[in-house]
């Protein structure tokens, strides 16, 4: 049976317990800081980003990742020119435009305030929107 070493005390003429909490401590820093980092990243490319965030929706029309003038276009197009609502009194019905009946979605108001999502309001609202979006969907209510 061999006699086993004892466990230096001294690397290099450093105690041993110094090395291990350096060692742990530079990993605890990774371990947190790399995540804090990308997420810092997202959030700044997020506020930089000149779309709509993934996620968001407006009267039934997804704007994820669209450019506020495209949102608008879409939504004019899919609201105030190709939607129809059915009439029935009953004993007829009729289907007409919402124009017809004097409405019409105000896509620039609704465009801006979809582009607003998490850009808007103190640091925990913004991230609350921006998880909320990315995650769960979240729906702007038209502007009539």
């Amino acid at each position: 049976m061999t006699a086993r070493k004892p466990f230096p005390r001294r690397i290099a003429g450093v105690d041993t317990r110094v090395l291990i909490l350096i060692i742990a401590l530079g990993a605890m820093v990774l371990l947190i800081g790399i995540p804090f980092v990308l997420a810092l990243v997202g959030y700044v490319n997020v506020q930089n980003s000149p779309l709509i965030l993934r996620g968001v929706s407006a009267a039934g029309v997804d704007l994820s990742d669209k450019p506020v003038q495209t949102a608008e276009i879409e939504l004019n197009q899919r609201w105030n020119l190709e939607q129809h609502i059915l009439l029935d009194d009953g004993i007829s019905t009729a289907l007409v435009s919402p124009k017809d009946l004097g409405l019409q979605l105000d896509v620039v108001a609704i465009a801006t305030q979809a582009y607003q999502v998490g850009r808007s309001g103190n640091l925990v609202q913004r991230i609350e929107e921006i998880l909320t979006a990315r995650f769960e969907g979240l729906e702007i209510l038209p502007a009539i």
